[in-house]
């Protein structure tokens, strides 16, 4: 949006296979001619929104999520830290993005990670951008930690998995939340080891999910109730879901951006704002930045 304009935010969830919905969000947006000014997302919700930061457009995002499949983003492993390595989707991420660092990105775009030792939530903003992807998405005990910086990182989700407060922190005047969660029922009983893990990483964020999205200004929220954690082939479905559900929230999104027009705050433009990683504060911009 132009200067003046209210900043629109989108803070896009994560949620494993469900995540693909917020591809179909992202189409909606663009065909509607809603550009988002800064994204956050994590785990899944990362993934999506670094190639809309990138440039990549939803239709080349589509093609990405329909090709996508588990052998090709992690690898089994034998280590006390995990099963599972993702360094696959680092390598696949590489191929993808015209980016490597957070600078080299059209728009401002954070991901969330979690510290290990604190469980502290992590702004990742600056840097290496592809260590920062494969730290949001990394499932405490099915994926091996990350280092960065330091730290031993895991997914986002375990501390902020709908990052809303962090969105307007980010610089945006309006938030949309983006929830692939919450229509969640599975619909078979969890088996094996590794559904077992996903089921209850899934269900533990769940009430922190509904506290966090109660902060944005628009929650949209997919139905893919009966995808399961490992369903990336039925990416086509999903995509639809997230488009059907963007659609619905259109009137009111248009509404929220009419109304932010006149009331829009004075705040340092997301542009200039500094995140201070590690933390879910935005250091206010020095005078000669403002």
């Amino acid at each position: 949006m132009s200067a003046g304009r209210p900043r629109l935010g989108l803070a896009l969830g994560g949620g494993a296979a469900r995540g693909i919905a917020h591809v179909g969000v992202l189409k909606v947006l663009e065909e509607e001619g809603i550009r988002p000014d800064l994204i956050v997302g994590t785990s899944a919700g990362a993934l999506t929104g670094v190639f809309l930061a990138a440039g990549v457009s939803p239709a080349r995002m589509r093609a990405w999520a329909e090709a996508l499949r588990w052998p090709l983003l992690v690898r089994p492993l034998v280590s006390r830290a995990g099963l599972m390595s993702n360094d696959r989707l680092g390598r696949m991420l590489e191929r993808a993005l015209p980016a490597r660092t957070f600078d080299e990105l059209h728009l401002p775009f954070a991901c969330m990670a979690t510290d290990l030792e604190t469980a502290e939530p992590v702004l990742l903003c600056e840097g290496d951008l592809l260590s920062a992807l494969r730290a949001s998405c990394a499932i405490p005990g099915l994926v091996v930690p990350v280092e960065r910086d330091g730290r031993l990182l895991i997914d986002g989700g375990v501390a902020d998995n709908v990052p809303t407060a962090v969105t307007r922190l980010f610089g945006a005047d309006i938030v949309v939340a983006v929830d692939v969660n919450r229509s969640y029922r599975p619909q078979r009983r969890p088996s094996n080891m590794l559904s077992i893990l996903m089921h209850c990483y899934f269900a533990l964020g769940r009430a922190a999910e509904r506290v966090s999205t109660q902060r944005a200004d628009l929650l949209i929220a997919p139905d893919v109730a009966d995808v399961g954690h490992d369903q990336l082939h039925r990416a086509r479905e999903i995509i639809a879901a997230g488009e059907q559900a963007a659609r619905a929230a259109l009137p009111e999104l248009r509404r929220l951006l009419e109304r932010a027009i006149a009331a829009t705050p004075s705040r340092p433009s997301a542009h200039t704002a500094r995140a201070v990683c590690g933390t879910r504060i935005l250091e206010e911009p020095s005078e000669a930045a403002a």
